[in-house]
């Protein structure tokens, strides 16, 4: 048997187990192949199956919920490959607002051009992100910014993407119908998984404007009150008092419409390049304004979470 007759023999399952045992002792692969060797098989599966390789499956395809996602980069190589046209871009609104918008036309039907746009209040409208300040609003329950609010404008072209794939030519996806980000994965701006066991939560129905302060809220208090460097309580207090006109003992004296007020009025400060620097000025300005005297605030605790004992 001559070389390339050996090379085209297909490997043996045995064979194929022994390479995804040695290859799921690597440290430097995704956190959900690491020493998991029936997820390397898996990989190397399904990237014979649609035609990539082991490590271009492992890096590309990530089972969330059971169900395999791409990128949005993969979902266009496979277009593109299969010979139809795929063009993807941002446009802007008559507002100026980012749209993302692809366009495939098949190589079997070059007359027909499928097209998907995903604008932002198609985001918000799927509970995605929130517009806050005219802003992105994206968080995690610690008060982490998501990939919506860090990327829009490349999560509108993903879901344009994948969407527009669907539609036109969903027989060379091979059930890879679904970003990560999709099913939720938090990714990076170029599709990059960075957390691959995320599950979609359910949303929470909204609690009474003035229902108590709930702890998703401190949680979103905390994390903001850590960005801007607020550590001690009375300056917490100050700050609450200054920026919204309520006095409290403690943040848990808000209620959800107090909280979500002062949440509003941070959440632009811990954008700002100098956080610090931001909350400092926006103080200055409302003592000026109210010649509030942050004497007058009362003393006490702020927010408080088993990360948070001496945080606001």
């Amino acid at each position: 048997m001559t070389s390339t007759e050996m090379a085209q023999v297909a490997p043996s399952l045995p064979d194929k187990m022994t390479y995804a045992k040695a290859l799921a002792e690597s440290g430097l692969l995704p956190a959900q192949y690491r020493k998991q060797p029936a997820n390397v098989l898996y990989a190397l599966e399904y990237g014979a199956t649609i035609g990539i390789g082991t490590m271009a499956a492992i890096t590309g395809v990530h089972v969330i919920d059971g169900k395999p996602t791409a990128s949005a980069g993969l979902i266009s190589a496979l277009v593109r490959r299969a010979g139809h046209r795929l063009r993807q871009r941002i446009e802007r609104d008559q507002q100026g607002n980012p749209v993302g918008v692809c366009e495939i036309t098949r190589a079997d039907d070059p007359e027909y051009t499928y097209r998907s746009e995903w604008t932002l209040q198609r985001a918000v409208t799927a509970g995605l992100v929130e517009i806050r300040s005219g802003k992105p609003f994206a968080r995690d329950k610690n008060g982490r910014a998501l990939p919506w609010e860090k990327y829009p404008e490349a999560m509108l072209k993903a879901r344009a993407t994948t969407e527009c794939a669907r539609d036109a030519c969903e027989e060379v996806l091979f059930g890879l119908h679904y970003t990560p980000e999709e099913l939720g994965a938090e990714v990076a701006e170029d599709g990059t998984v960075i957390i691959t066991d995320a599950r979609p939560q359910p949303a929470p129905p909204p609690p009474a404007p003035d229902a108590p302060v709930g702890k998703d809220l401190l949680a979103v208090l905390a994390g903001q009150f850590t960005a801007l460097g607020v550590t001690d309580r009375a300056e917490g207090l100050m700050t609450i008092a200054l920026l919204t006109g309520h006095k409290v003992t403690s943040s848990k004296e808000l209620t959800t419409s107090q909280a979500q007020q002062l949440i509003d009025v941070l959440d632009p400060l811990t954008q700002a390049e100098d956080p610090v620097n931001a909350l400092d000025q926006a103080l200055r300005q409302a003592m000026a304004a109210t010649e509030a005297d942050s004497a007058d605030v009362i003393e006490g605790q702020i927010v408080s979470e088993e990360n948070h004992d001496n945080a606001a």
